[in-house]
């Protein structure tokens, strides 16, 4: 029993070795090959938010977080966005924030027609490492479907770091800036469509006027702001929606706030997205540019 539980413990020894070695080897290679993986990009997100002092943060989803250059604010700005968060995720990182003693004086919420429709929890299984224990009590915690996507992300993680090995350095990979802008090339089709529910949730209501209560609170001036978007994906929305959804925003402003709305903004077109949904790196640097230019009086 004694030599079974040696050569156990020097097999799992010699793995554990060996797995670390990969991934170390493999690091520099995979983010030459592919670009950050959604864990990197995270990781690295929140440890750059705290890297220096800003006056303004980003927040909102991949439309900021690829569609906002803050280099092109005249102020120290750092974009905080991800994939697919919503109004809980941005309260919980501004708490994140304040933890961390590095509360902005401003900041630059994204919002989109369609994300009060639903409550994102496809990266809750690294931020609820990162985020106050309060946030995963939206959530219903289901073991094997948290295993289920772990084991996915680590098989996936795997594969892309093996297939990386015998791949060629791609000059248009996707990758993270330090000021928090992901970068994803890509070519838009007149064709593109996408599915968009026109609906907003209680709890992401409730969540929005949290950050805006929050911030009142805490004397940041907040400004939303809707990006532009594509004729192909407005067609997912009535009219009545729209107006309905605008109103929202601006009631839950009120006299404080700023609401900077981009939806038919003629200077955008097919040639300044890379999709769908998202601009390219020229037309974020061209956003960008237009929005200081709107907002830059709250700067003085």
């Amino acid at each position: 029993m004694k030599k079974f539980i040696l050569k156990f413990t020097i097999f799992i020894t010699l793995f554990v070795v060996t797995f670390r070695l990969f991934i170390g080897a493999t690091e520099e290679k995979l983010l030459r090959v592919y670009g950050p993986n959604t864990q990197m990009q995270i990781e690295q997100s929140f440890k750059y938010a705290l890297k220096e002092e800003y006056n303004l943060i980003i927040l909102g989803n991949s439309r900021m977080y690829r569609g906002i250059n803050p280099d092109m604010f005249n102020v120290n700005t750092y974009n905080f966005a991800h994939d697919n968060d919503t109004y809980n995720q941005m309260y919980y990182k501004l708490l994140y924030l304040e933890k961390n003693n590095n509360l902005p004086n401003s900041v630059l919420i994204g919002t989109d027609y369609f994300q009060f429709s639903f409550i994102a929890d496809t990266r809750n299984y690294i931020y609820k490492s990162l985020l106050d224990p309060e946030y995963m009590k939206d959530y219903s915690f289901h073991f094997n479907e948290d295993m289920n996507r772990r084991m996915t992300e680590l098989q996936n993680n795997l594969l892309l770091r093996w297939n990386s090995i015998f791949e060629e350095e791609d000059e248009n990979r996707r990758y993270l800036k330090g000021n928090g802008q992901f970068i994803i090339p890509g070519i838009p089709s007149e064709t593109d469509t996408v599915t968009r529910e026109s609906k907003m949730l209680p709890i992401q209501k409730e969540y929005f006027e949290k950050i805006i209560e929050y911030c009142k609170d805490k004397n940041i001036k907040v400004i939303v702001v809707m990006p532009p978007l594509r004729k192909n994906e407005l067609i997912n929305y009535t009219d009545e929606y729209l107006k309905e959804f605008n109103q929202y925003i601006n009631d839950s402003l009120g006299e404080d706030g700023v609401y900077l709305n981009f939806t038919y903004d003629a200077r955008f077109n097919i040639n300044d997205f890379t999709d769908i949904t998202h601009l390219d790196k020229e037309g974020a640097d061209k956003f960008s540019k237009i929005l200081w230019d709107r907002f830059k009086i709250n700067f003085p």
